[in-house]
Order: C-alpha cells, then sequence, then structure tokens
C-alpha cells in the first residue's frame, strides 16, 4: 500500500506537466527526484525569461512526463514491467554483440550505436522510477 501512495503521489505531482519533444535523458534528473520536483514547480511558478531558462524548463518538463509515464506503467502491471525491462536489456545486449561483431566505421555500427544509447537510457529511466519506488 505504501508503495501505491507513493507512485500515486509522484504520479499526482507530474502529469499536470507538458511535454516536449528533447531528446534529453531524463534519468540524469532523476539522481535526486526531490530536486526534480523542485525544479518542476520553479518552471510552473516562474515563466522562464531567457532562451536558456525555458530550454531548461522543457527539459524538467520532458523528464517529468517521462517518469510520469513509467509510473503509468508500472501501476498497471508491475510483473508486465519487469519483463519489459528485461527485454528491454535483453535487446540492448543484442545491440552491444552487434557492434562488437562488426568493422568498426561501417554505417550498421553507427546506426546501432546510437539504437544502443537510446536504449541505454530507456534502461536507466526505467531503474531509476522503479528505484523511486522501492521501499525505503
Amino acid at each position: 500500500m505504501k508503495l501505491y501512495l507513493k507512485l500515486s503521489l509522484l504520479l499526482a505531482l507530474l502529469t499536470s506537466l507538458t511535454s516536449c519533444d528533447l531528446q534529453n535523458d531524463p534519468s540524469s534528473y532523476l539522481q535526486n527526484p526531490k530536486k526534480l520536483l523542485v525544479l518542476v514547480k520553479q518552471c510552473q511558478m516562474n515563466p522562464p525569461v531567457t532562451q536558456v531558462e525555458a530550454e531548461r524548463c522543457k527539459e524538467i518538463f520532458y523528464a517529468s512526463n517521462q517518469v510520469a509515464q513509467v509510473i503509468t506503467k508500472i501501476q498497471a502491471g508491475p510483473e508486465q514491467f519487469g519483463e519489459h525491462i528485461l527485454r528491454t536489456e535483453m535487446q540492448y545486449a543484442v545491440q552491444m554483440q552487434k557492434i562488437a561483431d562488426s568493422q568498426a566505421n561501417s554505417p550498421l555500427v553507427k546506426q546501432t550505436k546510437i539504437e544502443a544509447e537510446q536504449t541505454l537510457r530507456q534502461i536507466n529511466l526505467y531503474l531509476a522510477v522503479v528505484g523511486l519506488a522501492s521501499p525505503e
């Protein structure tokens, strides 16, 4: 029950946020989840004045939206989400093996590296959110 309340509270705080199409790594904001919530509140309460502040708030909103989506998936089915994490980790392992087996500068390696980086970002996000939801 405590886990459910914790996830619900985090989801409630984050669902009011807008999203954007940035390709930044939301898991980087999850190193300190309390700070992420403070940053979200700051962006909501104090509209950005400069372009730099606007971009930073877009990144923060994007990260919090990603977290909210992951929380929704966890709540919908914790076991299925765990299986999804495992499948994503297996996908990453296959990508890394494909890189190791290919020639260093081939177009296939370059594309696979990009895909592997995106997969690793997803894994980091999943694990960070699961870490937030775990009992203290």
